[in-house]
């Protein structure tokens, strides 16, 4: 169990790292803190309100893959951070497989991590092959891990699905950490083109990347 001490540790650690970042990001002429990188103003009370340090990060969002990754690798002394690297590694696998446009991270969200609960900052990346547009976040903290996938344009892909999702899904309703609204889709039954799913390993992304890419899936 990670204790309170331990957490804030990590989220210091996180601002640290990033403190390199913080002259680019930087709001010329005004004052900021650890917690706000441009104030506003102050309440009646004194406290602070503005624009948060988390918040201005994500201004400078789309960022180019393997930039984000340079600027984000997690600590050394965490124990789950070769389950982040097997979620880069695995992207760029994809991307040089199919020949993908360079890969953008679109978004950022924080995953939790089963005992010894640790904090990742974990990215949702971007990329296309050919028209198809894909957006993916990986959840390794869960039982079984998970992978959601956003996808537009593909190319004729119609049933059978092989079994790699529930086709019937409908994530519309849904939160998803670290997904902007307009990112999910409705069930792929109702728009083969157009579709958010859910998948539970490496092996079966790939195999969506490749169906939906060639439309090689054909209707029985």
């Amino acid at each position: 169990m990670v204790s309170e001490l331990d957490r804030n540790h990590i989220k210091l650690d996180a601002r640290l790292r990033r403190t390199s970042k913080r002259d680019e990001y930087a709001w010329d002429g005004f004052y900021s803190d650890d917690q706000y990188s441009f104030i506003a103003g102050y309440t009646g009370s004194g406290a602070p309100y503005g624009i948060t340090w988390e918040e201005t990060e994500r201004m400078q969002l789309p960022m180019d893959f393997d930039r984000w990754v340079n600027d984000n690798n997690p600590d050394e002394q965490l124990q789950y951070r070769k389950g982040w690297w097997d979620y880069i590694e695995l992207i760029r696998r994809l991307m040089w497989k199919f020949d993908a446009q360079e890969a953008q991270v679109v978004a950022t969200y924080i995953m939790g991590t089963p005992p010894p609960q640790e904090e990742l900052l974990m990215p949702v990346v971007r990329f296309s092959v050919g028209p198809t547009d894909y957006i993916v976040k990986y959840d390794f903290g869960v039982f079984p891990e998970r992978w959601t996938v956003s996808i537009r344009n593909a190319a004729s892909i119609v049933r059978p699905i092989l079994g790699l999702f529930d086709d019937k899904r409908d994530f519309r309703s849904n939160v998803i950490a670290g997904f902007e609204n307009e990112w999910i889709h409705g069930a792929y039954g109702s728009d083969p083109t157009h579709f958010t799913c859910e998948i539970h390993d490496e092996w079966d992304l790939a195999s969506l990347v490749r169906l939906s890419r060639s439309g090689a899936i054909n209707e029985c």
